[in-house]
């Protein structure tokens, strides 16, 4: 069986990243979602093992100290990790989805130079302040902190294969899944096909 692609949602908090996630997952065969661990409380309708494990601190450490995670990162006081035996189980089965920060995105691109990472940017620095502020659980000061975080993060735009503006959902939809299907096409990845072809 032959290994699957591994694909990064990335972009600041707030630009839509688990919103796009979402929908490209319902629109693409053959993908699954990788998920996270983290030590922040549930948001909205989120449920353990859905959108996230959902664990303590010090369970997280622990993992961290057990060398579970392939990459794990603070950001805003909360700790995001990505499970190696989650990763190697599901790139086994076929192309995987991961819906991490821009740190971790760096992370995986040193582990896995191969993979396809998109970088969502929001229309405007503007945009995204409102669309923080409509966030019920962040403060003034947390949304400035995310802000600043933010600049940094879509600088290193050189560092993904892609960039989408998540302007329209369904247009940054579009984009994301255009890529997927784009990139399962290439070459390299259908030589299967082509040797039963000659």
């Amino acid at each position: 069986m032959s290994k699957g692609m591994l694909i990064v949602v990335s972009g600041p908090s707030g630009v839509g990243k688990s919103t796009v996630v979402r929908e490209v997952m319902k629109r693409l065969d053959g993908l699954s979602f990788s998920i996270s661990h983290t030590t922040r409380k549930p948001r909205g309708k989120e449920q353990h093992g859905r959108e996230y494990y959902f664990v303590s601190r010090e369970e997280f450490e622990d993992m961290i100290e057990k060398g579970e995670f392939i990459e794990w990162a603070e950001v805003y006081g909360n700790l995001y990790g990505t499970s190696k035996r989650e990763l190697e189980r599901r790139v086994k089965e076929g192309d995987v989805l991961l819906d991490i920060d821009v740190q971790g995105a760096m992370s995986i691109k040193r582990l896995f130079p191969d993979s396809i990472r998109i970088l969502l940017f929001p229309p405007s620095m503007e945009e995204l302040s409102n669309r923080l502020r409509n966030r019920k659980d962040t403060t003034d000061l947390e949304i400035k902190k995310r802000l600043k975080v933010a600049e940094w993060e879509i600088s290193m735009y050189r560092e993904f294969t892609h960039v989408v503006i998540n302007d329209e959902l369904e247009k940054a939809v579009d984009g994301v899944t255009a890529i997927i299907k784009g990139e399962r096409l290439r070459t390299e990845r259908m030589m299967n096909k082509i040797k039963e072809m000659l």
